[in-house]
């Protein structure tokens, strides 16, 4: 693993083939990916509630970013109420 952050969110580095004369196109302008592509919108109102959740099933900024800035964030979250 490169780092523990990637360790931990499972991410992996990828590599695509370009074609000849052609260039990298984000993901919503690809034609085989955009229709693929799902956006979800939280209401800023339901934000907190999520986090809430989402930390009771173990996901937080420690989990995703397991390094002492995640660790201080996580803290600063859980014990002030701040972030």
């Amino acid at each position: 693993m490169i780092t523990r952050r990637i360790a931990a969110q499972g991410g992996l580095f990828t590599i695509h083939k370009v074609p000849k004369g052609g260039s990298l196109v984000a993901l919503e302008r690809n034609p085989y990916f955009s229709q693929r592509l799902v956006k979800f919108l939280i209401p800023a109102l339901a934000f907190s509630d999520i986090r809430k959740h989402l930390h009771g099933c173990g996901v937080n900024r420690f989990s995703l970013f397991p390094d002492l800035d995640g660790l201080s964030d996580h803290l600063a979250w859980r014990y002030t109420g701040k972030f």
